[in-house]
């Protein structure tokens, strides 16, 4: 069984307390997340995915808004985790094998690395982040105000590494400038949005 941390079990519990129908579908309309929760909610809902404990397709509306597939395990998490938790003993193997796209950094003060990594990097997906922003382009001034301009000149320096193919650490870089624009600015429903689609990408 896969035992997950106190946020998602915190999700666990809303999604299924909230859950009040009976076709397994639950959508943002039906429950209040807390704010720590909403803003990491891609990253969030893939753990709960990849547990086997509902069904997210990793889309999030640029207003916040979404709709997952609970699956029945979800239901039973707390129960199936005491009754693993009673039967199974803790042992810790170490395994030792060649890997890639590991970078560590031994011994050394006041230095810096930079490691290029490109491997399964999905070029196609910020692209569609980038386009899901850029929609709300006529609504930067009113919610971002003179940060508006900042991002977007941020969003064009994005493309334009994103069209170079440039290497992933530079686009999440620019990603992450975005989303500190968007984080500094406020809290709205643009900004919540744009948060949560590139923290589920960073």
């Amino acid at each position: 069984m896969n035992i997950l941390d106190t946020t998602s079990e915190e999700l666990i519990k809303i999604l299924s307390n909230g859950y009040k129908g009976d076709d397994y579908i639950i959508t943002s309309e039906d429950v209040k997340l807390p704010i720590y929760i909403e803003n990491n909610l891609v990253k969030e809902f893939k753990k709960l995915d990849d547990a086997g404990l509902l069904n997210f397709d990793g889309k999030i509306d640029i207003t916040g808004g979404w709709e997952v597939s609970l699956r029945p395990t979800i239901f039973t998490y707390f129960t199936d985790k005491e009754n693993y938790s009673v039967n199974n003993t803790t042992s810790i193997n170490n395994f030792y094998a060649s890997c890639t796209g590991v970078q560590i950094q031994q011994g050394v003060v006041n230095s810096s690395q930079e490691q290029t990594v490109t491997q399964g990097f999905d070029y196609d997906a910020i692209t569609d982040i980038v386009l899901q922003i850029k929609k709300y382009d006529s609504l930067f001034d009113a919610e971002f105000g003179n940060e508006a301009e900042n991002l977007r000149k941020s969003i064009v320096e994005l493309e334009e590494l994103i069209k170079n193919k440039e290497n992933p650490s530079l686009i999440k870089k620019a990603l992450g400038g975005i989303k500190d624009i968007a984080v500094g600015v406020g809290k709205g429903v643009i900004t919540t949005g744009i948060t949560s689609l590139i923290i589920g990408v960073l």
